[in-house]
């Protein structure tokens, strides 16, 4: 049934010639809320009932961002918009249940830039995984890592090992567990690792929060690749939450992924 709903829902969009579906979200009362991009510039809200039959449509205008990701929250909706060429990275809207924006807001600070990476429902509230890095000057698009470019360059050899560079970048990064509030929306930190970077979150088949978060553990310096700058490798570690908020787990998974930037 979900499957087939969610087919007659993304038929519909296409219809519509909205750019793309970014989240379909259960409300759980039996009907769907889709929250879409629209011809570029509108972000989109659709009701479906159980059977794909639209019961409402909403579209505002928001310029030229992207969905990030979009969860409940409370009564309506948080949807994280961004635009990697203006820096926002962290840019949240709150959403009623019809789709009329109600509030806008930015998790950040006078001395570190955030980057929003996942965000789901969980015990009545929006938890958010993200990383913050210091606020450093742009270094030919190499954003997070402009400070640890320049140390680089500044030795003139361009020389630099795994030793010295990987405790650098591991300075750089702070993974960061956010926590929104249903009535007021704007989110908190709840939990923080130093030297990592916040990745996906999800709830277990236990019922309990689980975030992984990718620390780094060794890196190199490739001034003469186009893709990236630093590279590297994290391990992927889980933390895991009860409804309550108390840590109940930590491990590492075993589990290795690249870092690049």
């Amino acid at each position: 049934m979900i499957d087939s709903c969610n087919s007659i829902i993304l038929a519909d969009y296409k219809s519509r010639r909205e750019a793309y579906v970014a989240s379909i979200l259960a409300n759980g009362d039996g009907t769907w809320t889709v929250i879409s991009r629209g011809d570029l510039k509108h972000l989109c809200l659709s009701c479906y009932d159980a059977d794909g039959k639209e019961l409402s449509f909403h579209k505002t205008e928001v310029g030229n961002y992207g969905i990030q990701n979009a969860a409940r929250l409370g009564d309506g909706y948080i949807v994280q918009l961004w635009n990697q060429f203006s820096g926002d990275t962290a840019l949240l809207f709150k959403m009623d249940r019809e789709g009329n924006l109600t509030d806008s807001f930015s998790y950040e600070a006078d001395d570190c830039d955030y980057y929003i990476t996942d965000m789901v429902e969980f015990a009545g509230q929006v938890y958010l995984s993200s990383y913050a890095v210091p606020k450093q000057r742009d270094e030919g698009g190499r954003h997070e890592i402009a400070s640890v470019l320049d140390y680089v360059f500044s030795k003139g050899d361009w020389e630099i090992s795994s030793e010295e560079l990987t405790p650098l970048v591991r300075e750089n990064y702070t993974a960061l567990l956010l926590l929104c509030d249903p009535e007021g929306g704007s989110p908190k930190t709840f939990y923080s690792v130093k030297g990592s970077l916040g990745e996906s979150l999800s709830v277990n088949d236990s019922g309990q929060l689980e975030w992984h978060v990718d620390s780094v553990t060794s890196t190199f310096f490739s001034p003469a690749t186009n893709s990236f700058t630093i590279g590297g490798t994290c391990k992927v570690f889980s933390y895991t939450f009860d409804a309550a908020g108390n840590l109940t787990e930590q491990k590492d998974t075993g589990d290795t992924v690249p870092y690049r930037r």
